[in-house]
C-alpha cells in the first residue's frame, strides 16, 4: 500500500506545467508575511495526499487570473489589492472560493480533495502559516507569470537574475502572455531582459502572433489538434496595437509563419482586429495567404479592400473586395464538406468543442467594433497615429472611413452549440458575408465620382457614428454648453477614447461639476449571471451605462444604452429618482438606423433636468 501511494504521489508531481523555480529571494518574502502597502498576501495550500485521485495538479486561478498548478504539499504564493475576491480550483473536480482581503493582511486558502470532489477552505492565519513553513512554494508557469498578483513578484525576480525566458511544455514563454494579453509594460520589461523576440512554440508561433490574436488564445492556437483557422476565428478580445508596435520595433518577423502557414496579419484580419492586421500591411508584412485558406485569405483581402478605398484605390479596393467574395465562397463549400463528412465530425466533436465554447466572446467582440471602430480610427487619425490610409481619407474628406469589414458585420454563428449546428450557422453566416460583398460591389456600378461610390458605401451600414461615441459625446457637449452659459468654471469633462476593441474591457470618464455632482459613463461587457438577473436584462454585449450622482454622492438616475448581436437594435432602460422624464417613455428597443435622433432626445432631457437639480439641490 505504501508503494502504490508513494507512486501516486510521484505522479503528481510529474503531471505539472515546466516551471521558473522559486529562488530564494521569493521564498523569503513568502515567509516575510509582511505585503507590500497597499496590497494583501495570499496563499493557496494543497496538503499531502495520496491514492488515485490524487493524481492530478491543481490549476489556480484568482479573479481570473492564472496563478499556477499545485501539486501535492506545495503553495501558490500572490498578491491582491483590498476588496473581495475569486478562487477557482481545478483539478479531477472544480471548486470556487470567495474572500474578502484587506491592505497589509495575510489569507491562507486550501484546496483538498475527498473521495469524489475537491473544497477549498479558508484557514486560520496560525494554520495557514504552519503550512507555508512546511510546504513547497511553487514557481510560475509561462502563463502564471505575467498575470495579475503575479507579475510584481516575477518582476522582482528578473531584477535579481532570473530567467525572463523560460519555456513551457509547448514551447511558450512569459513574453507570449504577455504579448497576447495586451500588457505593453511586461512586454517592454521582458524584451529589455533579454526575452526573445522571436521565439517559435512547438508549432512555430511567435510572439507577435499572439498580440495579433488577443488574450485568451494560449491554449487555442497552441493545440495543434484543433483547426488554425477555427482556433484563430476563437481567439482574441484585446485591442494589442501598442503591443504590436513594441514587437516590431524590438525586431519581430512580421511574416513568420507557423507550421500551419499562418502569419501575424492573417490571424489579427481573421478575428476581427483590422487595425492591427493594417498597421502591419502598413510596416510591409506580407499579404499573401495561400488560397488554401480561403477563410483566412478572405477576410484579409475583405480588410485591405477598406483599406485601399480609404485611399481612393478604386480598382485595388474592388479586386480585393472580389477575392474576399471569392474567399467566403470558397468557406461556405470547404465547411459543408466538414459538415457532410459525419465520421471526422464526430472523430473532432469533444475536441472542437472545447476549443469553441471560447469563441462565443471572440465573435462577440467582432461586434463591439461596430460601436467602436469610428471613434478609435478618429483618434488614431487626429493624433497623428493609426492606420496611414484613414488618415489620409480623414484629411481629405474631414470625417472617419467606416470599414464595411467592421461597420458592416453581421452576427456569427454561436458557437457554443451542438457541432452539427455549429457547422450550419457557420455556412449561412459566410452565405451572408458573400452576399455582402456583393452589396459592397454592386456600389463600384456605374458611380458619377469617388465621392460618390463614399457615399453609396457609407449608406449600406446605416450609420454615420458609433452609437456609444455618439452618446457620450451629447452628454460631453451638453456639460461644455452649461459651462460656458453659466461662465461656471467648476465643470471638469474629463476624456474618454473607446478603444478599438470593447469586449472585456471597461471603459470609464466622467463629467464633474465641483462638489455638486458627477456624471459617470462606463462602456464594459461580460457582466455575470447573477448581475444580469438582478438587473433584470440581459447585459452580455458591450454596453454604456450612465449614472448620475448628487452632491451627497447619492445616485439619482442612470441609463443604459446596448446594442443587440445582430447590431439591428438599441434596448435603453432607464431609472430615475427625479420628477423628471418618466421612464416608461423611454424604456424600448428602438431600430438601430435613426439611433442619433432617439439618443439626443432622451439625453436632452435627462441631462436637462439633470442640471435642474445642479442648480436646486433642495428641490429634486
Amino acid at each position: 500500500m505504501l508503494l502504490v501511494s508513494l507512486a501516486a504521489l510521484m505522479t503528481c508531481r510529474a503531471s505539472a506545467k515546466p516551471i521558473l523555480e522559486a529562488s530564494a529571494e521569493l521564498k523569503q518574502q513568502a515567509l516575510s508575511f509582511t505585503p507590500p502597502p497597499g496590497m494583501a498576501c495570499v496563499y493557496v495550500v494543497r496538503p499531502s495526499e495520496f491514492g488515485g485521485n490524487h493524481l492530478h495538479p491543481f490549476r489556480v486561478t484568482v479573479d481570473s487570473n492564472e496563478w499556477g498548478s499545485l501539486t501535492c504539499a506545495t503553495y501558490v504564493f500572490g498578491l491582491v489589492p483590498p476588496g473581495d475576491h475569486e478562487l477557482h480550483v481545478q483539478g479531477p473536480t472544480k471548486a470556487s472560493g470567495h474572500f474578502h482581503a484587506d491592505a497589509g493582511g495575510n489569507y491562507f486558502l486550501e484546496a483538498s480533495i475527498g473521495w469524489t470532489s475537491l473544497k477549498v477552505t479558508q484557514l486560520s492565519v496560525p494554520d495557514g502559516r504552519d503550512r507555508v513553513n512546511k510546504f513547497k512554494l511553487i514557481g510560475w508557469s509561462a502563463e502564471a507569470a505575467t498575470s495579475a498578483g503575479q507579475w510584481v513578484l516575477f518582476k522582482a525576480q528578473i531584477e535579481h537574475g532570473a530567467n525572463a525566458d523560460f519555456q513551457d511544455e509547448k514551447g511558450l514563454t512569459p513574453l507570449f502572455f504577455a504579448a497576447s494579453q495586451g500588457n505593453k509594460n511586461a512586454t517592454d520589461f521582458l524584451l529589455a531582459h533579454g526575452a526573445d523576440v522571436n521565439h517559435k512554440s512547438k508549432v512555430g508561433e511567435t510572439p507577435l502572433m499572439w498580440a495579433a490574436s488577443g488574450p485568451d488564445n494560449n491554449w487555442l492556437l497552441s493545440n495543434q489538434s484543433i483547426d488554425s483557422a477555427l482556433a484563430c476565428s476563437a481567439s482574441g478580445m484585446g485591442d494589442n496595437l501598442p503591443v504590436v508596435v513594441s514587437l516590431v520595433q524590438a525586431g519581430a518577423d512580421k511574416n513568420a509563419r507557423t507550421q500551419k502557414g499562418l502569419t501575424a496579419i492573417g490571424i489579427a484580419a481573421l478575428w476581427g482586429n483590422s487595425s492591427i492586421a493594417l498597421w502591419l500591411y502598413d510596416q510591409g508584412a506580407a499579404a499573401d495567404i495561400p488560397e488554401k485558406d480561403c477563410e483566412v485569405s478572405g477576410r484579409l483581402a475583405h480588410v485591405l479592400g477598406d483599406y485601399f478605398l480609404a485611399q481612393d484605390k478604386v480598382e485595388q479596393a474592388r479586386a480585393s473586395f472580389e477575392k474576399a467574395r471569392g474567399g467566403y465562397r470558397a468557406t461556405v463549400k470547404g465547411v459543408k464538406a466538414q459538415a457532410a463528412n459525419r465520421q471526422l465530425v464526430q472523430t473532432l466533436f469533444g475536441l472542437a468543442q472545447f476549443g469553441l465554447a471560447a469563441a462565443a466572446q471572440g465573435h462577440a467582440q467582432i461586434q463591439a467594433h461596430r460601436m467602436a471602430q469610428v471613434a478609435a480610427l478618429s483618434h488614431a487619425a487626429r493624433s497623428g497615429g493609426g492606420i496611414l490610409a484613414y488618415s489620409t481619407y480623414l484629411q481629405k474628406y474631414n470625417k472617419v472611413y467606416l470599414p464595411t469589414y467592421n461597420v458592416v458585420y453581421t452576427a456569427p454563428p454561436d458557437p457554443t452549440a451542438d457541432i452539427m449546428t455549429f457547422y450550419d450557422a457557420k455556412v449561412k453566416y459566410y452565405v451572408d458575408m458573400e452576399k455582402l460583398m456583393g452589396r459592397v460591389l454592386a456600389c463600384f456600378d456605374n458611380y458619377a465620382d469617388v465621392a460618390e461610390l463614399h457615399g453609396r458605401i457609407e449608406s449600406l451600414s446605416g450609420q454615420s457614428r458609433s452609437p456609444y461615441a455618439f452618446a457620450i459625446a451629447c452628454i460631453q457637449e451638453k456639460a461644455r454648453a452649461y459651462a460656458a452659459n453659466s461662465g461656471k468654471t467648476n465643470v471638469v469633462v474629463n476624456p474618454m477614447e473607446l478603444p478599438d476593441n470593447l469586449y472585456g474591457k471597461r471603459i470609464e470618464g466622467e463629467i464633474r461639476f465641483g462638489d455638486s455632482g458627477v456624471w459617470r459613463m462606463t462602456v464594459m461587457s461580460g457582466w455575470t449571471a447573477a448581475t444580469q438577473a438582478q438587473k433584470g436584462y440581459d447585459l452580455n454585449q458591450p454596453f454604456l451605462r450612465v449614472a448620475f450622482i448628487d452632491a451627497r454622492k447619492q445616485q439619482t438616475e442612470e441609463i443604459y444604452f446596448r446594442i443587440n448581436q445582430r447590431g439591428d437594435k438599441m434596448t435603453i432602460v432607464h431609472k430615475t429618482s427625479l420628477a423628471g422624464p418618466q421612464s416608461a417613455l423611454i424604456n424600448g428597443e428602438y431600430d438601430l438606423s435613426s439611433y442619433e435622433s432617439r439618443i439626443k432626445d432622451v439625453l436632452e432631457q435627462i441631462t436637462d433636468a439633470q442640471l435642474r437639480q445642479l442648480e436646486n439641490p433642495l428641490n429634486p
